[in-house]
């Protein structure tokens, strides 16, 4: 299973020797505690059959040094698919959303545990374990490389997907945009039969109306103008698979129509070519389209839309997901991390609570790019709200030369012309450039305004040869 959060380090107080899950079968359950602690947020699992204890003690799994605490104040346990709390018998009690427990109470998904100044959140996450699958023969590979699911709603569609999955049905796929619908397709690919056939993946909305036809079919060498070979088509590439059409509702309605008799005969013919082929493929289809406006505007045909979906399954947005962010910021923040071989950063807690309470009308994919920027810019400091506030807001300067390339020195390549990291340390030096002016070159103020501390920010200084007299903020 792909690990979630970054396994504790030496110097964490929550102890290095709490296990990871272990990959299991099927859909499981796994419960995560996320702790927050004197504005530090770690999360921490809890595989079946583990014993947590909550203290000051050295002994304790999750150690955290709080004079409020006792030595053994309480102690999580999880004894199959179910996960209790006790208190320990310490001085200024346990409370679960409020009330002081008394004896052994079991906890749910959603409540809230505290102990002195220790917030502990519970979190269950259902589990999809899959052994790695080959690449696909025409792109399509899911970027995160893992499937973070903890809202009540998600873990419902997932077990659905798991259900459905064994029938040879065709599901269409609502939600909007970045909302992680092909994530919900290699679910449904992951418990197939077809799990051993290739997942393909296909945007239909960016392929040319001109070529639509050639992409799905394939072609025959000497079909058209261009034709130099034989090309293999994406319904021929899913054979023994399953093929996720993404904004299926974007296809030419002549593409539709021959898209239907794929449907219902399981045969296709290449451009150019009279010879049908037999195709063994399940069909996953998506759309951020209101599907109702589609097919009263004659852009979707209603066969097509009835023959697609068998079944109908709804991505709520991000922000209808509140739990799941906490993890996926963990989750983009380590990856990001191991990219540009630093340490994964801290969010403090205002942080996560700030990330938490905005819309992300482009949901996950918004969310990434954020927290993405903000490992760049934190480097290994914590990060706080501050940095985030301004890589939310457009009309920051940061945001502003991210969106607009052209922006940089002359002295350097176009961002777009260079690899990523050098764009990402020119936005770093801008940040810092930014941030020195609007503070009249005080460094103590400049290091609060982008979260970092202030011996971070004179060690960036030094390294863009920016410097450090006060009120000079050129190179």
């Amino acid at each position: 299973m792909p690990t979630m959060v970054r396994g504790p380090r030496a110097d964490d107080e929550t102890a290095s020797r709490v296990a990871m899950p272990e990959p299991g079968t099927g859909l499981g359950s796994t419960a995560w505690l996320t702790v927050i602690h004197r504005d530090v947020v770690r999360m921490t699992p809890l595989p079946r059959g583990a014993r947590l204890v909550l203290g000051r003690d050295a002994e304790a799994e999750i150690r955290l040094a709080d004079e409020g605490l006792s030595r053994r104040h309480a102690i999580f346990q999880r004894r199959h698919d179910r996960l209790f709390l006790a208190d320990l018998g310490s001085k200024n009690g346990t409370f679960v959303n409020g009330g002081r427990v008394k004896g052994e109470r079991e906890l749910r998904h959603g409540d809230e545990v505290r102990a002195a100044g220790a917030l502990v959140h519970v979190v269950l996450v259902a589990q999809l374990a899959s052994p790695a699958e080959p690449p696909s023969p025409a792109g399509g590979a899911d970027e995160s490389g893992e499937t973070i699911v903890a809202e009540p709603c998600m873990v419902q569609i997932h077990e659905m997907c798991s259900r459905i999955a064994g029938a040879f049905t065709s599901v269409l796929v609502l939600g909007e945009t970045g909302v992680g619908k092909e994530i919900v397709a290699r679910t449904i690919h992951r418990a197939s039969p077809q799990r051993d056939g290739p997942f393909v993946a296909l945007n239909c909305s960016t392929i040319p109306e001109s070529v639509a036809e050639t992409e799905l079919f394939g072609c025959e060498k000497g079909a058209f103008t261009g034709a130099g070979e034989r090309r293999t088509g994406y319904l021929e590439a899913a054979h023994l698979g399953t093929l996720f059409l993404d904004e299926v509702a974007d296809l030419p309605l002549a593409v539709q129509a021959k898209l239907l008799r794929v449907l219902d005969t399981f045969r296709l013919s290449r451009l150019g070519s009279t010879r049908e082929i037999e195709v063994d493929v399940r069909f996953v289809c998506a759309t951020n389209h209101d599907v109702e406006e589609r097919l009263a505007a004659g852009l979707l045909r209603r066969d097509l839309f009835y023959r697609l979906s068998q079944f109908v399954v709804f991505v709520p947005p991000l922000r209808s997901r509140p739990t799941e962010i906490p993890l996926l910021v963990a989750s983009f923040a380590r990856r990001m991390s191991q990219r540009i071989g630093r340490p994964a950063p801290q969010f403090t807690s205002e942080a996560i609570r700030y990330l938490v309470g905005q819309p992300w009308p482009g949901n996950i994919r918004a969310l990434r790019n954020v927290v993405e920027r903000a490992v760049v810019l934190a480097g290994e400091s914590r990060i706080g709200k501050e940095l985030l506030v301004g890589l939310m807001q457009p009309e920051r300067p940061v945001a502003r030369l991210a969106d607009q390339p052209a922006a940089v020195s002359t002295a350097q390549p176009p961002p777009s012309a260079t690899p990523i990291d050098a764009r990402l340390r020119a936005l770093e030096e801008q940040s810092l450039r930014d941030a020195l002016a609007a503070t009249a070159g005080n460094q103590a103020r400049a290091a609060r305004r982008i979260g970092i501390s202030r011996r971070a920010l004179i060690h960036r200084m030094a390294k863009y040869g920016i410097r450090s007299d006060r009120g000079d903020n050129s190179s």
